[in-house]
């Protein structure tokens, strides 16, 4: 599906559907949520038990070491790409970054917060 697509993605993994996922590990900061990429996503068959064993047909495809190093190249570039328009490349303290609206009651122990501007009299 990633090169050839000839079925949209709801007939190829129909919503609910149970699926296999390899991921690979991101280079994130401490308390990032963002920690995994899937490299392959599958729909699972129903008599299918789990093996912790890559299919031979990715196994195939990804073998040649120019593969994976395209493969690895591409994944870089979409983490990249959802980073900035998630806007999690900017620092707080940059002049262009906006502030993400938050309950301060039942953040984690090692969150921080800051006030940085009201929204009005109601809100505070």
């Amino acid at each position: 599906y990633r090169k050839v697509q000839d079925r949209i993605l709801p007939e190829f993994l129909p919503i609910g559907s149970s699926v296999r996922v390899n991921m690979r590990k991101l280079p994130v900061s401490q308390g990032s949520s963002l920690k995994y990429q899937a490299t392959l996503v599958l729909p699972k068959q129903i008599d299918e038990e789990p093996t912790g064993k890559l299919l031979p047909g990715y196994l195939d495809m990804y073998g040649p070491h120019e593969e994976r190093v395209s493969l690895v190249s591409e994944l870089n570039d979409y983490h990249d790409k959802m980073k900035s328009i998630l806007r999690l490349n900017v620092s707080s303290f940059a002049p262009d970054f906006v502030p993400v609206q938050a309950v301060l009651n039942g953040l984690p122990n090692y969150w921080q917060a800051q006030v940085v501007a009201a929204v009005n009299d109601d809100y505070g």
